[in-house]
């Protein structure tokens, strides 16, 4: 639900992501990051999905080996994705940001969902490659979490 997408609650999910991590020991993250295929009325479908894989392929892309490879590239009406003109603005969704923020990198090309309206990015990260001065803030939140909690 969009109201449940803000920056407060976002950093309680990566908080509580960080904390099962500890617990359990697991050195990676790996998810699934949904991009509206457009951002605004009016906007060519699949306009902000191609500003936002230019962007995140351009700054944020994975090794090549750690590449992964969509079933549904994203095609609108026939058209690939790399042939539709990219948003002026590109949206950039919260939790793609709360990835990156981390330190993730984008896995490659998106796949579509059109009975979504979305194309999804796989984002991939590795605790040793995270920011460590974000990891401590949400270590911190776990913490104060998992006492109030008691």
């Amino acid at each position: 639900h969009p109201d449940h997408r803000s920056g407060s609650v976002l950093g309680l999910m990566w908080a509580g992501i960080l904390h099962y991590l500890d617990v359990t020991g697991y050195e990676w993250v790996m998810g699934c990051v949904s991009v509206p295929m457009q951002s605004a009325p009016g906007e060519a479908v699949g306009a902000n999905v191609r500003g936002v894989r230019d962007r995140l392929l351009d700054r944020h892309a994975t090794a090549v080996d750690r590449r992964v490879v969509p079933y549904h590239p994203v095609v609108v009406d026939g058209v690939d994705l790399l042939d539709i003109p990219a948003a002026k603005r590109a949206s950039m969704p919260p939790l793609m940001n709360g990835y990156l923020r981390l330190g993730a990198s984008i896995c490659g090309e998106p796949a579509h969902d059109p009975e979504f309206g979305v194309a999804d990015f796989v984002a991939l990260l590795g605790l040793h490659e995270a920011n460590t001065r974000y990891l401590d803030r949400l270590r911190s939140a776990a913490t104060t979490f998992e006492s109030g909690a008691r």
